[in-house]
């Protein structure tokens, strides 16, 4: 008994010990302490913090990048119309309206048609031409990309300046051949604010180096100047096309597709794919997710998402700007699977192609991204 009171009257070593050492710890790192209380009490604003952000493609770092690239035969940008049904802010509401939004809907597919193309040299010309209205895409391959001569039409003016485009700067390889085989259509990250085809290079040049395979890379548009579902339509528009019409247009022979994204762009990689099935088409053979955002909800919290909190890179307040900037008020990420995948119904999943999802032990996305693989499994 008297044991007993001493040892509780008192403190044991252990307990000494311990308390010596989280003084020594914190108070050795006090400068982390300050910073991490720094990062809670930030309040960016959007529109610097969005610039910041895209700091990336300013010319400077966009030739550094460049500088670093693996050589590729062909790395050009494309400009291709939307010919097919949008996917608009009225469709959707439409649908959760009729709560079909997380069901399939086969008559959506009945209302695609494809316009048959009768002039490939004009198709050619009018894929160069930038504007609004249509999506920008960057094509990149390992090898240079060619046309045929189009009958016999003396090669001048604009169709001169498409056969340069098209043949990049490989002239001394001949004339080159279909690629036959899969293709891969990759959707840059960002937060759905920033980035672009260009600055995500530094991976899509090496993968398209070491896999042999011709990549799209979509330059979509970007939040709050063109909030959900803009982004998701012009993925929608550039999937269409390329299934209609890369091997007769650009002699591209896409008989497997693969989507592939990273952060904002694996969250509308998979996004789009359920859409797709949504409309009862055939959907991609596959899709790589790499540290996807999978539930985009303001009121949405993981214990992984609270590493955020002092994360000087991807900072709580970053994302909560970059969820207001993509989700006006009239969208709903709780049940709506083309802004949040995870709450995709069975029947959607079931239809989900191979996919396969990268985490890392520090993303703050990689609950959500576990909850996926339960729920696929």
């Amino acid at each position: 008994m008297r044991n007993a009171v001493k040892s509780k009257g008192l403190p044991s070593y252990r307990a000494i010990w311990n308390l010596v050492s989280e003084i020594l710890y914190y108070g050795t790192r006090h400068t982390k302490a300050q910073i991490q209380a720094l990062l809670c009490l930030i309040d960016p604003q959007a529109e610097e913090a969005f610039q910041a952000w895209n700091m990336i493609d300013n010319p400077i770092a966009s030739k550094v990048i460049q500088a670093r690239l693996p050589y590729l035969g062909f790395d050009k940008m494309i400009y291709i119309p939307r010919m097919f049904p949008k996917i608009t802010k009225e469709a959707i509401l439409r649908e959760y309206k009729e709560g079909t939004i997380n069901k399939i809907d086969p008559t959506i597919a009945a209302s695609i048609k494809a316009p048959p193309i009768t002039d490939r040299c004009k198709v050619l010309k009018e894929l160069l031409r930038e504007r609004e209205d249509k999506v920008p895409v960057r094509i990149l391959s390992h090898d240079h990309l060619g046309v045929e001569k189009c009958g016999a039409t003396t090669i001048k003016g604009l169709y001169q300046e498409t056969m340069n485009f098209l043949m990049g700067t490989c002239s001394k390889r001949g004339r080159a051949q279909k690629l036959d085989g899969a293709v891969i259509l990759h959707m840059h990250g960002g937060g759905f604010v920033a980035m672009s085809s260009a600055s995500m290079r530094i991976y899509t040049a090496r993968w398209c180096k070491n896999l042999k395979m011709v990549h799209f890379s979509i330059d979509h548009r970007l939040a709050p100047k063109n909030p959900y579902p803009d982004a998701l339509d012009d993925i929608w528009q550039t999937y269409l096309w390329i299934i209609n019409y890369s091997e007769l247009v650009l002699g591209i022979k896409a008989q497997k597709v693969i989507f592939a994204g990273d952060s904002s762009g694996a969250n509308l990689a998979m996004a789009i794919t359920l859409r797709i099935i949504h409309a009862g088409l055939q959907p991609p053979q596959g899709c790589l997710l790499v540290y996807p955002c999978l539930k985009v909800d303001l009121m949405h919290s993981t214990p992984s998402l609270f590493s955020a909190i002092d994360n000087p890179m991807l900072h709580m307040s970053l994302l909560k700007l970059c969820i207001e900037a993509y989700i006006t008020e009239e969208m709903d990420g709780k049940k709506d699977p083309y802004i949040s995948p995870e709450v995709a119904s069975d029947e959607l999943l079931k239809k989900m192609p191979p996919l396969r999802i990268v985490t890392g032990s520090e993303d703050p996305f990689q609950d959500d991204n576990w909850r996926m693989v339960f729920k696929l499994r």
